[in-house]
């Protein structure tokens, strides 16, 4: 059975008319490690 901290389910972002994130989903277990890769500009830091 996993322990997640931390869910998320179908969020999604805009600033103004851009919207920078869509329907993210992402469950984050305790005592797990994750990365999130991509280029400049896609998101990371917002999420």
């Amino acid at each position: 059975m996993s322990n997640i901290i931390v869910e998320l389910k179908h969020v999604g972002k805009r600033y103004g008319d851009t919207q920078v994130l869509k329907d993210i989903n992402i469950e984050i277990e305790q005592g797990k490690f994750y990365t999130l890769l991509g280029p400049s500009g896609s998101g990371k830091t917002t999420i």
